[in-house]
């Protein structure tokens, strides 16, 4: 019983009374219970045999219960297997009826009607369940081999009946065949494969009948059938630049991973392709392009890979691009070329003919200077090529070839090439004159055949022009069938010389013309001014001649006289000529310098042909003479007043070839502030620098020169300029106050470049003081450099020597200036006596 069962399990966890109590109150109730309910019938409908899913219908019987009581349906030996539970019952119930939905846990058990969980009865009833091994089972097959259907139960079928769709089918019938049962219970129906078509994909159900204890039961379960394939269809010709679109379709199940892959000539493709669209079981994927290329020729192919796996392939399907490659092509040859060769490219399926026209519009062929080429394949896939020659290139062959591919069938049936011929003649240079004088303008036109393309570079000598010299280079007049470029210098110079050449490149440099013409510019270089000093021997003046070589050259004098080697001091040497700078030199060289001298030379180059016929340089030997120094404002007489201003000024010769360099000097000592020295340009042959004094002091007294160096080493310089700003010191001063019998020393210091002497005076005195022994000693001192200093030395004072002392200065003008101080005498010892001379030991005195 499940009371004393559960007692037995939990026993362990029970104290021995509690389990007194338990055991107690459970025989009891099984007592009651065995005593009471009675189950008198146990019955279920429609037999004892069930498709798997269907009701079943219980009905139990019972008397002796007359509380409400749980009624179960299930084994005997454990509630785990009770199919219905959950209900509650009394007498007045009975008979009850109960249903249970058949399932694989309740087939082949014995089952009772419990009530409380005790059978009373000896009814028992046992389930027999029909079911199908695959339920909705999906069928998948290719092409290449039989389709079939196995439909198996897991109860022996008495027969198993088969229907597409709606049709029953019978074995023989459209190539179906239906198997025998077997021992497995299991029935197949076989499609064969050169029976397959699209109405077998469909939907098949397989009937089974089972026949067990009376009673009959049928199942039917549905089987998909989708037969497998891949299509493709789409355009198969068009026009380069066209639209194309090429379609895969394949059948499709959600239920399984399918793959598809595209190829283009065994290559993978996976640009241009759209989004897979669903068409109920198929699907679609289309290729497509709006612009179509030449790349996009070939065999396409798409495939889906299905369970198995299996992969099927759509028959290979080919696009044809046609059109020429370029369209219009340009052709560059100079006039005079022996031959060129034109080449049509014509791409897409085979064409059935390429035949050519003239620029006038008539069909050409072999003849004359034109050959044309037979079709031929071209080295692209899918392309096929014609060559069309010509001879002896002229002018008059310019224009445009064309080339025409046709086809059989299709759109486009025919497609074109353009080829533009383009003979460009030789490249013609002028100038003004080969020969050009310095200075002088000059020009270089450049004529060339006209075109679109072309691009014209500039050459001097070797070397590319410069964005100067670029820039000097604008459109000329030309013609329906020539440019010009025109290069132009407003004044030339010996750089100028040599050859230019000018390019005319064509189709990005593939066909150039060049012409070359050479210049020489006559001329000689800029004046020379050499500078020298009176005295200086072997002074050189070399002569420059730019052009050719010159015929004669000759030196002339400052007066116009022609100089002759070996006479006067005058010594030339022979002519030298460098080709490759075109510069002819000859030097002339002058024994000894002296003031006359001093003059411009002439170098006088001929040619015995062109123009211009001479060259003339001048070369000026020039001896400058000393600088000149004058002051201005502030200045009277060589005096200037302290805290005055003043200004000197050195004059000095000065060219426009050269500047020199003027240097201010003080007592041989050079002035470097910046802020006192101006530097004044050349005018009229004439240069200036000014030394600058702004608020004049003594020691601004001074003896000024003014230095100028010509060509860094000829250097003259100035007289002396005398400057004296004039005062007389003392010191110390204004007062000095000694002890009697002290010494002092007076210091005067006295500023003046035109001193004639510096005296001292004391008091009231007319006489200067002299040295006076023991008493008197004066330092008389010298002027130097704008500066007397001289001391009074008094060796020992008394009361005479008290009062004034003056310092004197007198000028060469007669002049004076002076400056005094004061010595004050104190205290003293006037003198010492004694009572006597002699006294004895111990007596006053």
């Amino acid at each position: 019983h499940p009371f004393v069962r559960r007692l037995i399990e939990e026993r362990e966890s029970m104290s021995s009374n509690t389990c007194l109590v338990v055991l107690l109150v459970t025989v009891l109730r099984i007592h009651q219970v065995v005593s009471t309910v009675t189950v008198t019938s146990f019955t279920s409908t429609a037999g004892n045999q069930y498709n798997k899913g269907a009701t079943v219908s219980f009905t139990c019987a019972f008397t002796g219960v007359s509380s409400s009581t749980a009624i179960t349906v299930g084994t005997e030996d454990s509630t785990a297997n009770d199919l219905i539970s959950g209900q509650t019952v009394t007498d007045a119930d009975s008979p009850k009826t109960m249903t249970y939905t058949m399932a694989a846990g309740g087939a082949g058990k014995s089952l009772k009607c419990k009530i409380g969980g005790v059978s009373t009865g000896s009814a028992t009833i046992t389930l027999t369940m029909n079911d199908m091994v695959d339920d909705n089972k999906n069928v998948f097959s290719h092409s290449d081999a039989n389709a079939v259907i196995t439909c198996k139960t897991t109860q022996t079928a008495n027969s198993f009946a088969w229907k597409r769709g709606n049709t029953v089918l019978t074995s023989g019938q459209d190539g179906y065949t239906i198997g025998t049962p077997t021992a497995s219970s299991t029935s197949t129906l076989t499609i064969a494969q050169a029976n397959l078509a699209s109405k077998d994909n469909s939907v098949y159900k397989c009937t089974p009948t089972f026949t067990s204890g009376g009673s009959t039961a049928t199942l039917t379960t549905e089987y998909t059938l989708r037969l497998f394939t891949v299509s493709l269809s789409g355009s198969s010709i068009v026009a380069k630049g066209g639209s194309a679109s090429i379609t895969c379709e394949y059948v499709f199940d959600s239920s399984l991973s399918i793959s598809l892959a595209w190829t283009l000539n065994s290559n993978s493709l996976t640009s241009g392709l759209g989004a897979a669209t669903t068409e109920g079981v198929r699907k679609k994927v289309i290729f497509s392009t709006s612009a179509a290329a030449f790349s996009d020729t070939g065999s396409y192919q798409c495939a889906a890979t299905y369970p198995g796996p299996k992969t099927v392939t759509a028959t290979a399907h080919t696009l044809h691009v046609r059109g020429t490659d370029p369209a219009t092509d340009n052709h560059y040859v100079t006039a005079g070329t022996a031959s060129t060769v034109i080449t049509c490219i014509v791409h897409g399926d085979d064409p059935s003919t390429i035949t050519w026209t003239n620029p006038s519009g008539s069909s050409l062929t072999t003849s004359g200077d034109f050959t044309v080429g037979a079709k031929a394949p071209g080295t692209a896939s899918n392309s096929y090529t014609s060559t069309l020659t010509i001879a002896t290139l002229a002018m008059g062959d310019s224009g445009t070839y064309t080339c025409t591919g046709t086809f059989s069938g299709g759109t486009p049936t025919t497609v074109v090439q353009s080829h533009v011929l383009k003979v460009v003649g030789e490249v013609v240079m002028a100038a003004t004159s080969t020969i050009v004088q310095e200075s002088f303008e000059y020009r270089i036109t450049c004529t060339y055949t006209k075109d679109s393309s072309v691009s014209v570079s500039w050459k001097h000598g070797s070397t590319a022009f410069t964005a100067a010299q670029n820039s000097l280079v604008t459109d000329g007049t030309g013609t329906s069938t020539t440019s010009v470029k025109v290069y132009r210098v407003a004044r030339v110079t010996q750089t100028d010389t040599g050859s230019y050449t000018c390019t005319a490149s064509y189709n990005s440099g593939a066909v150039q013309g060049e012409g070359t013409v050479s210049m020489i510019v006559r001329g000689t270089a800029a004046d020379v001014w050499k500078y020298t000093l009176a005295g200086d021997t072997n002074q050189v003046l070399t002569c420059t001649i730019h052009g050719d070589d010159v015929t004669t050259i000759k030196w002339l004098t400052p007066t116009g006289t022609t100089i002759s080697s070996g006479s006067g001091g005058f010594t030339i040497a022979t002519k030298s000529y460098t080709s490759g700078t075109k510069t002819t030199t000859i030097e002339m060289t002058i024994a000894s310098i002296s003031t006359a001298s001093n003059g411009s030379y002439t170098c006088k180059a001929e040619w015995d042909n062109g123009i211009p016929s001479e060259a003339i340089q001048k070369l000026h030997v020039v001896i400058p003479g000393s600088p000149v120094v004058s002051s201005g404002v502030g200045i009277t007489n060589d005096l200037a007043t302290k805290g005055s201003s003043f200004t000197l000024t050195c004059s000095f010769e000065e060219y426009t070839d050269h500047a020199p360099t003027a240097k201010w000097y003080k007592y041989g000592t050079e002035l470097t502030t910046s802020s006192q020295i101006e530097r004044i340009p050349e005018s009229n042959n004439v240069g200036k620098s000014k030394y600058k004094v702004t608020t004049s002091t003594p020691p601004d007294t001074g003896l000024y020169t003014c230095k100028v160096t010509y060509a860094s080493t000829k250097t003259v310089t100035s007289s002396n300029f005398k400057v004296s700003v004039r005062e007389v010191s003392v010191s110390p001063t204004p007062k000095t106050t000694l002890v009697r019998g002290d010494t002092t020393t007076f210091t005067c210091k006295s500023y003046g470049e035109d001193q004639t002497k510096l005296e001292w005076y004391h008091n009231t005195t007319t006489t200067p003081m002299a040295d006076a022994a023991n008493l008197v000693q004066i330092t008389p001192g010298t002027l130097t450099n704008g500066l007397w200093e001289s001391t009074l030395k008094l060796l020992t004072t008394s009361a005479s020597s008290a009062g004034t002392y003056k310092c004197k200065a007198t000028y060469s003008n007669n002049e004076n200036n002076e400056a005094t101080t004061t010595l004050e005498l104190i205290g003293g010892i006037n003198s010492v006596t004694s009572s006597n001379s002699k006294v004895s030991a111990g007596s006053p005195f």
